[in-house]
């Protein structure tokens, strides 16, 4: 199905994953590859066959190869949204694979700019540690068209073009000084400011880390990876002082590649199946590059293997077993009943109890209180 494009100003995009940016500047078209959290070193083994292991591993590379690649002689940049890697350490093999791709990206396309944000995932909680991250930007640091974002930049990749390239700093790293820069950006009509960082929407959390004001109130348009579905996301924000408000217009990137089944509404990897539901398919082909789940009640039993890139099962309580469940409990219920009156009625046969006794226990039995 086709997606919308929708316009700000001179900027043409669709809102999809990895989502490629038009540009008009000066009557020419520009075009900017973008590709979400992209979280190389995740490991993929829940529900995994064992002759299937690797392969969404691999999967990720191959995507990530075909999207390094521009998409024809317009494209002047690609830009990584950040958490490249899924953890601050990941292994020496994960870090050669991806070094391998871009420098290799790079060397056959010199006229593109190669810009690698930073991220969460990436960053270390003890600042003395050196991160997978940090070792990639010094075996990168010679490469002259791969810029990894280590500070916060202003480039202008053409003239008339600027990229504002953030670095995650959930210390607020924002100075007046870039402030200054934007500023004067803007004041020359012709420029066309784009800002890219891996920012929260608040939606998500109240106390994260958002892009400055000032980069929503310069920025023809922001670009944010982060969040694993693609959206559009307006911030809202209202000055204390003056009380007016500033939205702005956010492309949330998504992640390269779903990585879950809340993060895959389209169901371009994860997809659900009722049990009741698998004879309608070809076990055997339908779901090959798909990781399945099957919503099923806690008996089922699969009749035949699925081939398929991950299998789950979710036990799903049905109707049925939830009235079965109520039944059993009210059975149980009056069962206790029953017994606790028949147990007063002798009780009060007893004759050879004394009587402070004999009106404890009953006292007991009509209150209940043994329950307790």
């Amino acid at each position: 199905m086709l997606k919308e494009i929708n316009k700000i100003n001179n900027i043409s995009y669709t809102v999809k994953r990895n989502p490629i940016l038009s540009v008009i500047i000066n009557e020419i078209e520009y075009k900017i590859q973008t590709i979400g959290d992209v979280h190389l070193g995740k490991s993929f083994k829940t529900g995994v066959p064992y002759h299937k292991l690797g392969e969404r591993e691999q999967s990720q590379l191959q995507l990530l190869e075909q999207l390094l690649a521009p998409v024809d002689s317009t494209t002047i940049a690609v830009i990584l949204m950040g958490d490249l890697f899924d953890k601050a350490i990941v292994s020496n093999n994960v870090v050669k694979d991806f070094y391998n791709l871009i420098t290799v990206a790079a060397e056959n396309n010199p006229l593109v700019s190669y810009i690698i944000l930073d991220g969460n995932h990436v960053l270390s909680k003890e600042n003395t540690k050196t991160t997978s991250f940090d070792i990639l930007t010094l075996l990168l640091e010679d490469v002259k068209n791969i810029n990894v974002v280590n500070k916060n930049q202003v480039v202008e990749i053409v003239p008339n073009l600027h990229l504002y390239l953030d670095c995650y700093d959930p210390y607020n790293s924002y100075s007046s000084v870039e402030e200054i820069v934007l500023s004067e950006i803007k004041q020359d009509k012709n420029n066309t400011l784009i800002s890219f960082g891996h920012w929260d929407t608040f939606e998500f959390t109240e106390t994260g880390y958002y892009p400055n004001q000032h980069i929503l109130s310069y920025s023809d348009l922001t670009c944010s990876g982060h969040i694993h579905i693609p959206m559009e996301y307006t911030y809202n924000y209202v000055n204390k002082e003056s009380g007016i408000s500033l939205k702005g217009k956010t492309l949330i990137t998504g992640s390269m590649q779903p990585y879950s089944h809340s993060e895959d509404p389209e169901k371009l990897l994860y997809i659900t199946i009722k049990s009741n539901e698998l004879d309608k398919y070809n076990l055997s082909e339908d779901f090959k590059n798909k990781c399945v789940r099957i919503d099923c009640d806690s008996l089922f039993i699969l009749s035949e293997p699925i081939d398929c890139l991950s299998l789950t099962l979710r036990v799903v309580e049905t109707k049925k077993e939830q009235v079965a469940i109520e039944t059993a409990d009210e059975s149980v219920e009056e069962v206790s009943e029953n017994f606790n009156l028949a147990l007063i009625k002798k009780v009060e046969t007893f004759q050879d109890v004394e009587t402070i006794t004999k009106q404890e226990l009953l006292d007991l039995l009509k209150n209940k209180t043994y329950l307790d």
